[in-house]
């Protein structure tokens, strides 16, 4: 025979169970937990630092390099300079050169063969290589460099990679433009060892006789890009 349920009394029992569960899942739970500190935590940035000094002449540092007495048709490279990425430094380093504050000087009239074609022999006021100091717009220079040697000695390289910083031009070519030596990054405590040349060609006339000119040059040391 069938067994007949109330409804209501099915239903109610249900709901009770329904409630019975969400009850369980709603139940929370406390878990351990433990913490600790790290005080007095430190960023800071690391230096990179240019060491620049004249091959022969230390202990004086950044000592100018001088040509006398040039003739034409005759060449003259200076004492190498040695610009270094400092032990001190944190990165590896590149270099760049810049031509700067280029001035011509007349030094008066050397003899008549002068005289002839300036006769003022004054200096030039503006500094711009004409009558007045006319070098600038004769010499030809060029500069290269070589990765120093461990030990810091810049004796003539053999075998050594030589970048032609600067093809022989004139200083005015090249004013104010910062020339990359194109070599392998410098590690701190490494680098470059530096060499001037200057040429007074063979057809220079008797305008730069007694002339002279005066440049800076600036070396910037760089971060070498990861």
């Amino acid at each position: 025979m069938g067994i007949n349920l109330n409804r209501k009394l099915v239903m109610g029992a249900m709901a009770g169970v329904a409630a019975i569960a969400l009850t369980v899942v709603g139940a929370t739970y406390s878990l351990f937990t433990d913490s600790g500190l790290v005080k007095d935590n430190v960023v800071g940035t690391g230096i990179l630092k240019l060491d620049l000094a004249r091959l022969g002449q230390q202990p004086s540092l950044r000592a100018p390099v001088g040509f006398d007495n040039l003739l034409p048709g005759q060449e003259s490279s200076s004492a190498v300079w040695l610009a270094s990425n400092d032990a001190a430094s944190t990165p590896k380093g590149t270099l760049a050169i810049t031509i700067a504050n280029l001035r011509d000087y007349e030094n008066g009239c050397g003899n008549d063969s002068e005289a002839e074609l300036d006769p003022t022999c004054a200096d030039s006021s503006e500094g711009d290589g004409m009558l007045g100091g006319e070098l600038s717009s004769a010499l030809l220079t060029s500069i290269d460099a070589w990765s120093a040697p461990t030990g810091g000695s810049c004796a003539a390289p053999s075998g050594a990679t030589v970048d032609t910083v600067m093809p022989a031009a004139t200083l005015r070519s090249r004013l104010a433009t910062p020339m990359a030596i194109n070599l392998p990054p410098v590690s701190p405590g490494h680098g470059y060892c530096v060499r001037v040349t200057e040429q007074l060609p063979a057809d220079t006339g008797n305008a730069v006789q007694s002339d002279s000119l005066a440049f800076d040059l600036t070396f910037t040391l760089t971060q070498a890009s990861a």
